[in-house]
């Protein structure tokens, strides 16, 4: 994939064969965030090139060679503002490449001009933001001899795009939690190696055990240019010893790392009320849809409190261009707040399209009657996590009942009534998935493990054991949802995930996965 464009971006239209040549072949540039010598520090930071293999992230820009031009002469390149705090600016000089001073006007050593073209090279140390679209010229005059020679480039970042779940997963990472997830951590190993997917397990020796959540770590992205692509990973700001994993353990060549605003506590410290917002199991990603080739962003928010993502991520996603407008999602709700409790998407078979898997308790009460008038009543569920109950006495459980049918009638409902209208997605491709909530404090915690919380990879999704009622050695949950989704193609994989599930997660908050960038080109 490539492209080759020749920008002669004359400021003298009307007299071009005076003007100084100056070509950008790709007009677009990197936010320079991975670390070819495995610093510890993305390779923008310290303001030089650091070797063959960051000089082939920077974005080359030609001045051609004046001949004869005297010594008298002056050269000068300028950086436009707002971009001169964001783009950093290098010329050759022999065999290195020199800082340019992000002046509003820089000299340079004019006798470069008599001798060969001055090579350029830009990178970025920002995403297009909120204060910046991303944009920036680059200028450049040769005075001599009493002659006024100019001429620029304007060029873009490339923006930082998030990736769904139904592209091809290469990478999964896990924590590993000594003495209580064995049993996901098995899986997973066994199901990485049948399917070429790799597994990455965190260790202890850094981090605090009970810091489990990677999903809420981090968010795995990626930015390309035409001559150059890699994965990178917006760090979450929540004010735990995990959330150094990311600039330790990826951050590196060809792999970049940034992190955007700072930790808040009503919204990042995950103690309750809105605390857990900031948290990433609150930011997803539609599959590509109609006219949005990378689908677009969701993100949850509390429309009682009026707080959301931390709102300078959301301008810094709004100002990548590429996945908007972004979706909001009502998540006040929940206890977590989290939109990955709610919603997960699968593909079509045949890629073509995306389906969307929902909670939907109804399903999970018209079963339980079912059950019942199958004799099958005195079934117990939730085996492992709660005693004593049963299919009879959760359906004689009124105030249950009651407090399930007002979240699907006042909240389910209305966050699928939003995420139709914003994806246009037809009815048939809701999928609603068994559910069960219970009152914690003022919100809804799940009851039963949540199976939309799930993590999907290659045809294969991994999903919460729901621990359903046992009848003849097969749980009835589990039957219910092999039958539901081996319809679309898609092979599940019940993971015992109790200790997520006692703490509010299940199997996509204890995971993250690196997805396949997409091969479509955003400057098309």
């Amino acid at each position: 994939m490539g492209i080759s464009i020749l920008l002669l971006f004359s400021m003298n239209p009307g007299n071009s064969s005076s003007d100084l040549q100056m070509v950008c072949e790709t007009p677009v540039f990197m936010f320079n965030n991975d670390s070819d010598q495995n610093t510890g520090e993305p390779d923008h930071a310290d303001k030089v090139i650091d070797g063959p293999n960051d000089l082939q992230d920077l974005t080359p820009i030609i001045i051609g060679q004046i001949p004869g031009v005297s010594l008298s002469g002056k050269c000068y390149v300028s950086i436009s503002a707002p971009a001169r705090k964001y783009v950093q600016l290098f010329y050759k000089s022999g065999e290195n490449y020199l800082y340019i001073e992000n002046k509003e006007k820089q000299e340079l050593p004019v006798d470069l001009l008599r001798d060969s073209d001055i090579e350029l090279r830009i990178e970025a140390n920002s995403y297009a933001c909120a204060d910046w679209d991303g944009t920036v010229t680059v200028s450049a005059l040769v005075e001599d001899s009493g002659k006024a020679l100019s001429n620029s480039v304007r060029l873009k970042v490339a923006p930082f795009i998030l990736l769904s779940a139904v592209q091809k997963a290469l990478k999964i990472y896990v924590r590993e939690f000594p003495g209580k997830n064995e049993k996901l951590i098995d899986a997973l190993k066994e199901l990485t190696q049948k399917i070429g997917v790799e597994l990455k397990i965190i260790g202890t020796d850094k981090y605090k055990a009970w810091n489990i959540w990677l999903q809420d770590v981090m968010e795995v992205g990626y930015s390309r240019t035409p001559f150059q692509v890699f994965h990178v990973v917006l760090n979450a700001n929540r004010g735990k010893s995990l959330d150094a994993m990311p600039k330790q353990e990826i951050l590196g060549p060809g792999h970049g790392w940034f992190k955007w605003d700072e930790f808040k506590p009503e919204t990042g410290a995950g103690r309750g009320g809105d605390s857990w917002l900031d948290w990433y199991g609150n930011l997803e990603v539609t599959p590509p849809l109609p006219g949005k080739p990378f689908g677009r962003i969701l993100y949850g928010y509390n429309k009682h409190t009026g707080r959301s993502l931390n709102p300078q991520i959301v301008k810094m996603l709004e100002a990548q261009g590429v996945q908007t407008p972004l979706i909001k999602i009502h998540t006040g709700w929940l206890l977590i707040k989290h939109v990955d409790e709610i919603f997960n998407f699968i593909p079509v078979k045949g890629g073509k399209s995306f389906k969307i898997l929902v909670p939907d308790v109804t399903i999970t009460y018209r079963l339980l009657e079912q059950w019942k008038a199958e004799g099958k009543g005195a079934l117990t569920l939730f085996r492992d996590f709660k005693e004593n109950v049963s299919v009879s006495s959760l359906l004689k459980n009124q105030s249950l009942r009651k407090f399930n049918a007002q979240l699907q009638f006042n909240e389910i409902e209305a966050n699928i009534k939003t995420i139709k209208q914003e994806t246009g997605v037809p009815v048939d491709h809701i999928i609603r998935i068994p559910a069960l909530f219970e009152k914690k404090y003022e919100y809804a915690a799940s009851l039963m493990p949540n199976m939309v919380n799930a993590a999907y990879m290659n045809g294969h999704i991994l999903m919460a054991d729901p621990k359903g009622p046992v009848f003849d050695g097969e749980d009835l949950m589990q039957k219910y949802i092999f039958q539901l989704l081996n319809k679309e193609d898609v092979i599940v994989h019940f993971i015992d995930d109790l200790p997520y599930h006692r703490w509010h997660g299940n199997v996509h908050c204890a995971t993250n996965v690196t997805y396949q960038p997409y091969d479509t080109a955003w400057w098309d």
